[in-house]
């Protein structure tokens, strides 16, 4: 095609190294680029920035924070004195349980499920530190509710059991709080 170019003459000079290690360079740089800005996740690693109730965390990945709702499970609302609001009945046994669960981690994995997003914008996720399903332990101990939203669903039986478990064991919420059952199915 062209008269003085042979191509394998150029990829075998002095010129294929250095093009080589640009190219890789680019690419190198160009990933680094998009993990920063958030847009190449294709971790599903997460850093806990803070909790902020019993289904509720604020977490970051690549310098972007993201709010993200627990699915499955529905925590009693915590004590905001700055508005003037009390919670409701072991709100803040709940909060605390998620911090315990949640303190040591250094990377939280996160996992969704059909639905990326609530209508507030939260992530839905289930949530796993080390070798612990933080949804299922919250409810298995007493401290949430089960809430199942289709199509948010698929653990819904893992779910209905812990919480069997626990209403049998008469801990946490089944003691200490009247709740209608009737959501939790």
């Amino acid at each position: 095609m062209f008269p003085h170019f042979n191509s394998s003459n150029f990829l075998s000079s002095k010129f294929a190294p250095i093009i080589f290690f640009t190219i890789v360079f680019a690419l190198y740089l160009t990933i680094g680029i998009l993990k920063r800005e958030g847009i190449l996740l294709g971790s599903d690693e997460y850093t806990l920035n803070y909790v902020l109730d019993g289904d509720t965390i604020d977490v970051s990945q690549y310098k972007k924070s993201y709010r993200v709702r627990y699915i499955g499970i529905d925590t009693p609302e915590i004590d905001h004195p700055l508005q003037g609001k009390v919670g409701q009945c072991y709100g803040n046994e709940s909060k605390s349980f998620n911090e315990k669960l949640l303190k040591s981690a250094k990377k939280l994995k996160l996992v969704r499920d059909k639905t990326d997003k609530d209508i507030y914008g939260r992530l839905l996720r289930y949530v796993y530190v080390d070798n612990i399903f933080v949804n299922e332990e919250i409810i298995k101990n007493g401290y949430a509710y089960v809430l199942n939203i289709p199509p948010n669903s698929s653990l819904k039986d893992t779910f209905q059991k812990a919480k069997d478990n626990a209403k049998e064991s008469n801990i946490g919420v089944w003691v200490y709080c009247a709740y209608d059952d009737k959501r939790a199915k």
